[in-house]
């Protein structure tokens, strides 16, 4: 299955909650025409205009409501897996202790690692408590094979680490890295970092070594620049600014190079998958310190730069947002959040890469940054400042 991939200029992006006292309400918002808003006798997002005989929705031959069905609710399909469905969400389900850090979740296996930005730390998904892999452990970090890679400030420089997921001795893959890297991604054999402020994409051998350039753009990038890569660490893209556009680029990591498939793109995050590439444009901005923007899209693309679409408006017509971020794909659909302006909430939404309607999977009371979220084949897994939790995806 394809996995998320982290963008780094929204490293930490949005998370949000529900349990008996804490969230979980419907999303008002609606799709606007263009962006994907299915039917409702298609999606089952309201009544039945085919069939006056059912009130709420059709998911094939059954008539359903889709705001209870636990089986479907909020859309056709989705399963809260044994949790209730109430308002079109299904319930969140809290994994492990509280936890008052956790900027980055990586899931691998029955587990997930995540960083406190002092400790590396690993929480089974089946609960109890979140073991220390490493108490010295900065952002961002990868696992691949057991191996937990993180990055870690050294004075002015920065080092590469590595270290067993199961825990045990730390070892240097390399020192005296300048710019900092802001993202990383494994395959079997290197870990990619990216430095954004350079807009540089580079190898080392996982198990250490000299590392050597992927890509080399050169370091006249000034601005906020993104990297994601897909789960197998074998495609990547990266924006790069040039002559005051942002150029979004693919880049083969095992091969080098970066190839230009679109010149000019507005973008605040980015995920890749397998197949597709998703981003978040962000629309027009008033450019002050903490803008707000309105017209903002969730689009996708093929790797070549193909098929560009729109999935999703972040706002109804008119409105604006504070925030939009938190973007991972599993492939079949996007993930991602937004914070609309003026209000201490955000919403978790999930649009069809196929197209059709999106659906609200949570709403946090608490605005502002949280944590980069993970997928595995059943959940979706964020943090709210408080707790690590899943719903169903």
């Amino acid at each position: 299955m394809t996995r998320l991939t982290l963008g780094v200029g929204a490293f930490l992006g949005l998370m949000a909650a529900c349990s008996a006292g804490r969230g979980g309400s419907g999303d008002s918002w609606s799709p606007q025409p263009g962006s994907g808003g299915g039917s409702s006798s298609a999606s089952g997002a309201g009544g039945n205009i085919d069939d006056p005989s059912c009130p709420v929705a059709h998911c094939g031959s059954a008539c359903v409501d889709l705001k209870s069905s636990d089986k479907n609710c909020g859309a056709c399909g989705h399963d809260c897996l044994g949790a209730s469905c109430s308002a079109g969400v299904c319930a969140a389900t809290p994994v492990g202790d509280p936890q008052a850090a956790a900027y980055q979740l990586v899931s691998s296996g029955d587990d997930l690692f995540f960083t406190t930005q002092a400790s590396a730390m690993r929480q089974p998904k089946s609960g109890g408590v979140a073991a220390t892999v490493e108490t010295e452990a900065g952002t961002p970090i990868a696992v691949k094979n057991g191996t937990v890679f993180y990055a870690l400030k050294n004075g002015t420089k920065y080092a590469l680490r590595s270290v067993p997921a199961a825990g045990g001795s730390a070892k240097t893959l390399a020192d005296s890295l300048m710019p900092a890297p802001a993202a990383l991604a494994a395959d079997a054999a290197n870990l990619y970092f990216f430095t954004y402020e350079c807009s540089l994409v580079r190898r080392v051998p996982a198990g250490g070594g000299t590392p050597s350039f992927v890509t080399q753009d050169g370091c006249n990038t000034i601005g906020k620049t993104y990297f994601a890569a897909n789960a197998g660490a074998t495609i990547a893209f990266t924006t790069y600014l040039d002559k005051g556009k942002t150029q979004l680029r693919r880049v083969d990591l095992a091969k080098g190079g970066a190839v230009i498939v679109l010149p000019d793109v507005r973008l605040v995050d980015l995920a890749v998958g397998d197949a597709a590439v998703v981003g978040i444009d962000p629309g027009s901005c008033d450019g002050s310190i903490q803008p707000v923007c309105k017209d903002g899209t969730v689009w996708t693309m093929a790797h070549d730069g193909s098929g560009k679409t729109d999935l999703a408006a972040l706002a109804q017509p008119g409105e604006s947002y504070d925030f939009a971020g938190g973007l991972v794909t599993d492939g079949t659909y996007a993930y991602y959040q937004v914070q609309p302006h003026g209000s201490s909430s955000v919403t978790i939404r999930r649009v069809p890469l196929a197209g059709g309607a999106p659906i609200a999977l949570q709403t946090l009371s608490s605005p502002g940054a949280h944590g980069h979220p993970a997928l595995d084949d059943s959940y979706l897994y964020f943090w709210d400042k408080q707790q690590i939790w899943r719903v169903a995806r």
